[in-house]
């Protein structure tokens, strides 16, 4: 079961990292919101993934409904609030639906 101060965890260590390749040099800002961009989602790609985090809280076995509040918050109210949200934060929540899906929806995932 996925708990919240796991998330949570991801994502602190990789916003540290992301500032750290900034400051080196290795990742340029237009680079960062290329990604950030990349991991933006329309609505109906939004309203999926907001059912697909209620159904595994409510399942009790994927992930601890602290986690599922927390991925609703960073989710926000509409695709514009996430679309808006920080790459830490999109990026370990969309590992965290890959996840969620290759475990409510194994036909759903190829190989």
């Amino acid at each position: 079961m996925l708990a919240l101060h796991t998330i949570m965890d991801l994502e602190s260590n990789l916003e540290r990292e992301l500032l750290k390749k900034v400051e080196r040099g290795d990742l340029t800002p237009e680079k960062v919101e290329a990604m950030d961009r990349g991991l933006d989602m329309d609505f109906e790609e939004w309203t999926s993934v907001r059912n697909l985090v209620a159904e595994a809280s409510a399942s009790g076995t994927f992930l601890e409904l602290d986690a599922a509040n927390h991925l609703h918050v960073v989710l926000g109210g509409s695709s514009m609030v996430w679309n808006d949200q920080e790459l830490h934060l999109k990026y370990i929540c969309m590992e965290v639906f890959r996840i969620l899906i290759k475990q409510l929806r194994p036909h759903a995932v190829g190989a």
